[in-house]
């Protein structure tokens, strides 16, 4: 199905040809882009996922990717479509119309202004690649997601969250995945024996947090992801892998800490979370190169050690 999407292009330009300072500004445009239209018996089933506040819902697969449903409220789908895919709202693009707003940026854009520059084709581009993520089917829209799985969450003041998340990050630390329910119940336990000494019927109390979600499998085979423990070569063997393009992400436990690699645009995002609640840890990314990867390492170690330390 095709749909229409505002998009903003950034344009050079000199004002006229005796001018040698370039100048910037941003374009609106509209295109048309495809996102595919499924049918039933191309999308079938993989999950069903329940959780408090979120209710039931599917996680569908289609050419072994996973997608699950967009909430698009009020919106229409082509509405939604042009929200999930217009870079009108960048940071980038949103400061420049905002300085343009306020009168902050020239505007001697004329008929006779030489254009010197224009990003157009590159921000069709990258629409058209983030589109592949989308699919319509019974008329909704549905984004490619991760499998879902897990996570457990202490507050400080001794309540425990169980929680399910299908994100590519697993923010809230250890991951476990939809068949390890009972070891998400057991290290629940743990963590909150450990740390809230006061709590009366810890049992009672986990049985009636791990009830709010549940994670149904369809499909088996769909269950991949485990926990691990990295070790230094571990780490540099999987970055590794991604500098060659063989993965896109990975992540574990890393010196006590939860870690998640992940390859965006070009750049290693690398997410850190230390401590059981969840609280304590930084976002940092890095160029991707090969030669890179053993100073990537030291970075990462030395800014985990830091936290424990604090």
């Amino acid at each position: 199905m095709k749909f229409e999407v505002e998009f903003c292009s950034t344009q050079q330009y000199l004002p006229s040809q005796r001018h040698k300072k370039l100048r910037c500004r941003c374009e609106n445009h509209f295109f048309d882009v495809d996102i595919s239209k499924v049918r039933n018996d191309e999308f079938p089933v993989a999950f069903i996922v329940s959780s408090e506040g979120n209710g039931r819902s599917e996680i569908r697969i289609r050419d072994k990717n996973l997608y699950q449903k967009v909430i698009r409220g009020q919106k229409t789908l082509p509405e939604m479509v042009n929200h999930k895919l217009t870079n009108i709202d960048s940071p980038s693009n949103y400061l420049m119309r905002k300085l343009a707003a306020l009168g902050k940026l020239e505007s001697d854009f004329t008929e006779n202004s030489v254009i010197v520059a224009d990003d157009a084709e590159e921000q069709k581009r990258l629409i058209c690649e983030q589109a592949k993520d989308y699919i319509i089917f019974k008329g909704n829209l549905w984004e490619r997601c991760d499998e879902p799985g897990y996570y457990v969450t202490l507050f400080p003041y001794g309540s425990i969250h169980f929680g399910i998340a299908v994100g590519s990050r697993f923010r809230s630390g250890r991951f476990f995945n939809a068949f390890e329910k009972e070891q998400v119940v057991a290290y629940a336990k743990q963590i909150l024996q450990e740390n809230i000494h006061e709590h009366n019927d810890v049992d009672k109390y986990l049985e009636e947090r791990a009830s709010c979600c549940e994670i149904q499998v369809l499909m088996p085979e769909m269950v991949t992801k485990c926990h691990e423990f990295l070790s230094k070569q571990d780490f540099l063997q999987k970055c590794k892998s991604i500098v060659r393009g063989e993965i896109t992400e990975f992540g574990g436990e890393l010196e006590g800490a939860s870690v998640d690699v992940v390859n965006e645009g070009g750049q290693l995002a690398i997410d850190i979370r230390t401590g059981i609640f969840g609280a304590s840890g930084c976002s940092d990314s890095y160029d991707l190169h090969e030669n890179d990867i053993e100073t990537i390492w030291n970075s990462v170690v030395k800014k985990i050690r830091s936290y424990h330390y604090q």
